[in-house]
């Protein structure tokens, strides 16, 4: 759709090849009768080639742009280009790519930008959230007076930022073509056609030169291309060379892998890579066979591109230079001893050279290559380094984030260097404000001499700057009472905050856009991607519709209960995979939405927006939390025996003994898993938790960059808004090593070997991701299937109802028994990270042991003691209420007469007597 959108435009056959050009990456391969067909997209147009390649193909057929967008217009035109259904909905979709691009740039905008007022019809389009005002301004731009409009302002911003670039806070945005997009909508479209109504069915394959291009981008890891590179460069075997890219790369992943397409991955572990893309056969290579590749790429002089093989060998030429010692390198330790918090560059020759930690954080920020270099005396340390003629482009990025100190050569000095430091932007503002503060006071006004507005020895003014009635004269205004009581009330309290440093200037952003910040500069460094969905969901259901057009200053604690009261009366928001359970939003939830809204406002303090934290000392509604359900060992033994699902059986184990969480069991990979004989023998055996299994939307992964995620599965559906992860564990203390008990272990072998054998029957339809927990073609497990499993196993064995999750409390409920209260050891197999919430969670179990330190007290110390204390008897126990048998009391007396006449004997006596 995005071609047939933009070849509907009037525009020379040219420009349509140029957009050919920027659009078409990568590589593609079809399978023919005729056999394979490679296609290679370069500058100069489409080469094509029989068989797998067509790259570096002489042979190939080339293609021009040109010509391939005049044989497109032709397709275009008889209707052999695309199908009815794509061509009807080729229109909205142009709309809907444009109005996301600038709604992200919109949002992106610095507080410089909006206080300019640019983009003023976007502004007017907000409310609702991120899907809600892309659907509207899609909607508006197919209003020709709209599109007019936002391109006027589109075209003054861009030239606005052209000049200055502090209008974005981020620059991977494109206003140029942006605005060429808007000025697009208005051209005149031509007639298209489309005769088909499905696509003919094609058979694709992966193309040498893609899996080449892939392995030519290195690992996932900084600088693993150029070590790489020096490797292969070194006298090394082909074994030695895969066995150092087996270690390089470790195991893991990546999505978008070839030429960029969003249904294609490559992921690597201990036997090699494996390449996979929509529609095509999955090829897998071992290390030794990605260990010949590299070295024919280096060969043939592929595996670097020219810009950086030219910077590779300016690191080689910087490496020739004569050997220096560790002298040379002293003024650098001195040097940033006394900087240790800035980033130091120390000038080598020609070079700047950056050192350690320093070299890591510029090496990312810069995009440098991080190298290492042996230092005398000291050994290898990580590097990055650029030309002394790129300094001042290089310190003005550095700048941006950090402190830069700058050890220089220098003749004229006695000790042959000159140590300077350049101060990061928000640092160097900081000074300029302190530097005007003290000449001129902090309202403003100069600090020597003269007098300020709120001087009452001002002549003419009441203190408050407010002229006096002219009796003589009748000029001037009489101020009300009551107003002039307040401006006084205000005053002191201006002269109180700026007595004890508390005084915040007036702030004018909304609570929206306060949050909006507040996610970006916090929150993408905080959050990991569950949570990100979470409070994001949060803010714009539940926050933002309420109090997100107020001013953050408007906010104050009785604003606060206010808003609470609000909250207990609004409907729940149901979305589209999850709906509501409760009617009006629970007490629980708003638990969560007030602990959000503290951060944040915390925040704001830290941040000078406003005085003090409105949420801070807030009285929340009283949560009632239901009585945790769990089974106890019976129970769990009942569930096991009943259960005939291999991977429940296995987890619910794992749920159990190891005290793991839903998504750490899935997340657990069989490298993790020690269950040698030897660890066994020892009783040694042992889990280690380092990650684990989520779903989560790509909007977060995007957003955060992908932190602390450590696969990205490719979805099975095209064009779904989330996919299942493999990401770090919520908190440091979740990284954990767990033993396990010797049948458990021996559970887990007969597993693997179970799931070995059904991998050597698939063959390469098994995905393997060495999950210990896996579906049977080895693609993860997610939790709803192990839920539903759950279920259905209680149903059929007639067993109470647990969630899942309670098979963690039971665990850690025995574990408490059986160890005697050891909180720190039950700690450390539950991942808590405060010891409080057990101590919280299973005080019933810690009382238990309580009642027996009692008991020990008493055998201990009370049995010797006071001879007063010792015979203390303990209250009687109540009687129990005996019962008669009267069939068994009638049959002996029927056996016994003399019995029977001695009972009548009793009776008629006590008769008697009454």
């Amino acid at each position: 759709m995005v071609i047939a959108a933009e070849f509907s435009k009037d525009k020379p056959v040219p420009e349509k090849a140029a957009f050919l050009r920027r659009t078409y990456r990568g590589g593609y391969g079809l399978n023919t009768d005729s056999g394979k067909l490679a296609v290679w997209y370069a500058d100069d147009g489409l080469h094509l080639s029989n068989g797998p390649a067509a790259r570096y193909n002489k042979a190939a057929q080339v293609i021009s742009w040109e010509d391939a967008a005049t044989r497109i217009d032709a397709m275009l035109t008889d209707g052999s280009f695309m199908t009815n259904v794509e061509l009807a909905e080729t229109p909205g979709f142009e709309h809907s790519q444009l109005a996301q691009s600038l709604w992200y740039l919109f949002h992106d905008m610095s507080e410089q930008a909006r206080d300019a007022g640019y983009l003023p019809s976007m502004a007017e389009l907000s409310g609702g959230g991120y899907p809600d005002e892309i659907a509207r301004l899609s909607e508006r731009l197919e209003n020709e007076d709209f599109r007019n409009g936002l391109t006027a302002e589109f075209e003054s911003f861009t030239e606005a930022y052209s000049q200055d670039r502090e209008l974005l806070r981020f620059h991977y945005h494109k206003p140029d073509e942006m605005l060429s997009a808007l000025r697009d909508l208005n051209l005149p479209r031509r007639e298209l056609s489309a005769s088909m109504v499905t696509l003919p069915e094609i058979s694709a394959f992966i193309t040498e030169d893609e899996i080449d291009a892939a392995i030519s981008g290195g690992s996932s890891f900084a600088g693993g291309k150029q070590r790489i590179y020096d490797f292969f460069l070194a006298p090394h075997t082909t074994k030695e060379k895969a066995d150092f890219l087996k270690k390089e790369y470790g195991t893991g992943g990546r999505s978008h892998t070839l030429s960029g397409s969003s249904g294609s991955d490559e992921s690597h572990e201990a036997r090699g890579e494996r390449f996979r893309k929509t529609n095509c056969a999955p090829v897998e290579l071992s290390w030794q066979k990605v260990a010949k590749r590299i070295e024919a790429l280096i060969s043939d002089g592929h595996y670097l591109t020219p810009e950086k093989q030219s910077a590779y060998d300016a690191i080689l030429e910087a490496r020739e230079e004569p050997e220096t010692t560790i002298e040379d390198y002293l003024p650098y330790n001195d040097v940033k001893a006394a900087y240790p918090d800035n980033i130091v560059l120390y000038q080598v020759g020609d070079f700047f050279e950056i050192y350690g930690e320093d070299a890591r954080t510029a090496s990312d920020l810069l995009e440098i290559t991080l190298t290492s270099k042996t230092l005398p005396n000291i050994g290898r340390v990580a590097m990055c380094g650029f030309p002394v003629s790129e300094q001042e482009r290089y310190i003005a990025d550095l700048r941006d984030r950090y402190d830069v100190t700058v050890s220089a050569l220098d003749e004229d000095t006695p000790s042959g260097r000159r140590t300077y430091t350049v101060l990061s932007i928000d640092h160097e503002a900081a000074q300029a404000i302190d530097a005007h503060e003290a000449e001129f006071g902090a309202d403003g006004w100069r600090a020597f001499g003269g007098r300020g507005p709120l001087d009452p020895q001002n002549e003419g003014v009441d203190g408050l700057g407010i002229p006096e009635r002219d009796g003589a004269s009748g000029n001037g205004v009489t101020t009300p009472v009551s107003v002039r009581k307040e401006a006084l009330r205000r005053k002191a309290e201006v002269e109180n905050q700026q007595n004890n440093g508390t005084s915040i200037p007036p702030n004018c952003q909304k609570v929206s856009e306060f949050l909006y910040d507040f996610v970006c500069t916090y929150g993408e460094k905080k959050w990991g991607v569950s949570m990100y969905d979470g409070q994001t969901a949060l803010i714009a259901n539940y926050i933002n519709p309420i109090i997100g057009d107020m001013d953050i200053q408007e906010i104050t604690p009785r604003v606060v209960d206010k808003y609470i009261q609000t909250l207990q009366k609004t409907p729940c928001v149901s979305t589209k995979t999850r709906k509501a359970k409760d009617t009006f939003v629970s007490d629980k939830t708003i638990e969560k939405i007030i602990k959000l809204l503290r951060c944040a406002f915390k925040q704001a303090v830290r941040w000078e927006l406003i005085g003090r934290n409105p949420f801070d000392n807030t009285v929340l509604p009283r949560t009632e939390y239901a009585k945790r359900d769990i089974w106890d060992a019976e129970t769990i033994r009942k569930a096991l025996d009943n259960c005939h699902d291999g991977k429940l059986y296995v987890a619910m184990n794992l749920a159990f003994a190891c005290s793991m969480r839903m998504g750490e069991i899935l997340g657990l990979a069989w490298r993790n898993v020690h269950i040698e004989d030897e660890n066994i023998a020892r009783d040694n055996a042992y889990v280690y938790i380092e990650q684990e299994l989520t779903r989560a939307s790509k909007r977060a992964i995007e957003m955060l960059g992908g932190k602390d995620i450590y696969h990205i599965f490719t979805p099975l559906m095209p064009n779904t808004s989330t996919c299942v992860i493999l990401e770090k564990p919520k908190t440091d203390s979740s990284v954990r090593k767990i033993w396990l008990p010797k049948t458990l272990a021996y559970i887990l072998r007969e597993w693997r070997k179970s799931q070995n054998e059904l991998k050597a029957f698939l063959g390469d339809e098994y995905q393997d991701f060495d999950l210990v927990i896996a579906l049977p073609n080895g693609r993860p497990c997610e939790e709803r299937i192990i839920n539903k499993e759950f279920a259905l196993l209680k149903e059929k064995a007639e067993l109470p109802y647990v969630v899942f999750h309670s098979l963690r409390h039971s665990s850690t409920t025995y574990k408490l028994k059986l160890n005697h209260g050891d909180l720190k050891a039950t700690q450390g197999d539950t991942g808590h990270a405060e010891i409080d919430m057990i101590t919280k969670g299973y005080a019933h179990i810690l009382d238990e042991d309580r009642k027996i330190n009692a008991q020990k007290f008493e055998s201990a110390f009370y049995t010797n003691a006071n001879p007063d204390l010792r015979h203390v008897t303990a209250p009687p126990e109540p009687q129990a209420v005996q019962t008669v048998d009267l069939a068994a009391l009638i049959e002996q007396l029927q056996q016994n007469p003399e019995l029977a006449n001695t009972l009548a004997t009793l009776i008629a006596g006590s008769k008697g007597s009454n």
